[in-house]
């Protein structure tokens, strides 16, 4: 299982969670149990909260799935001294503080994956094989895209979209039903 189908999985889950919380919001607003205006900030809440969630349970998909290792900046400076000084100059270049490198053991060639929270404690993952790679034009970019995407906060927009759809669901069903 590779990073990257844990976070689709994670998201996948979200929306189908989002979508019962608002069949059951609607529920409770026809009952008469909360009023509009708390219905209307509920997707709101919920989506905020599968958002903070979203770095522990990769946190913990790392540990129990990926087997990953956290490597120091400092082991990846002796051994691949270019590689520092990419994620150096990214990091710079994007206001990116405090990065952290995880190491996973894999067989199949994997892209690099990045993730954190609100652009705050950013965590690579990267493959084995290309903390070893010889061949730099391909490594360099790759580890540049990843972290490119984390500063450009992607998975906000997600839970954006997701919050947008279920407030217009929960007024569709609250005024057919």
């Amino acid at each position: 299982m590779s990073a990257s189908k844990i976070m689709r999985v994670y998201l996948a889950l979200s929306a189908v969670l989002g979508l019962l919380l608002t069949a059951l919001s609607v529920l409770l607003l026809k009952r008469g149990d909360i009023e509009l205006n708390a219905a209307l900030l509920l997707p709101l809440c919920w989506n905020v909260l599968f958002m903070l969630i979203l770095p522990l349970v990769l946190d913990w998909s790392e540990q129990k799935y990926l087997k990953a290792r956290f490597v120091q900046l400092e082991e990846v400076a002796k051994d691949n001294p270019e590689l520092m000084a990419c994620l150096n100059q990214q990091c710079e270049k994007l206001a990116v503080d405090n990065i952290r490198l995880a190491v996973v053991d894999s067989a199949a060639e994997e892209a690099p994956f990045s993730y954190g929270l609100l652009r705050y404690n950013p965590r690579v993952i990267l493959p084995s094989s290309m903390l070893r790679l010889e061949d730099k034009s391909k490594m360099i970019p790759s580890i540049e895209n990843e972290l490119n995407r984390f500063a450009r906060q992607e998975i906000n927009l997600y839970f954006l979209a997701f919050t947008v759809v279920e407030i217009g669901i929960q007024q569709l069903l609250f005024h057919f039903i």
